[in-house]
């Protein structure tokens, strides 16, 4: 299992709220669309959290058998993938696919019984 983790910024003109309503959307609205997307890309965890202070931030977690792959999937084709990337990049000012071109780089991983590691503990 690998992951990843990456921080993007709250666009000019939105906020908080504005990521709440996407997540609604996609968790009620949408779901049936996201989470074929997320099962067809070989997501198995996928996580989103709003950070208001130093800075306003998302920061994403995600998880997958091969995560590079994961994140570099995409259907331009797809309806529901145009209204996400939309949404996504009103929401972070950045395109999902530029994103994934430029994966976070792990520098520590830390264990209660593996102990500390610049690589993936398996």
């Amino acid at each position: 299992m690998s992951s990843i983790a990456f921080a993007l910024p709250v666009a000019s003109g939105k906020n908080g709220a504005d990521a709440r309503k996407f997540v609604e959307a996609l968790l009620h609205d949408e779901s049936g669309h996201f989470k074929r997307r997320m099962l067809a890309r070989g997501y198995k965890r996928f996580q989103v959290f709003h950070q208001q202070w130093p800075v306003e931030l998302f920061v994403v977690y995600a998880e997958s058998d091969d995560i590079h792959t994961t994140l570099k999937g995409h259907d331009e084709d797809d309806d529901f993938e145009k209204w996400f990337d939309k949404q996504y990049e009103e929401l972070t000012g950045h395109h999902p696919e530029r994103v994934a071109a430029h994966i976070s780089e792990l520098v520590m991983d830390w264990h209660p019984t593996k102990g500390g590691s610049k690589t993936h503990h398996h």
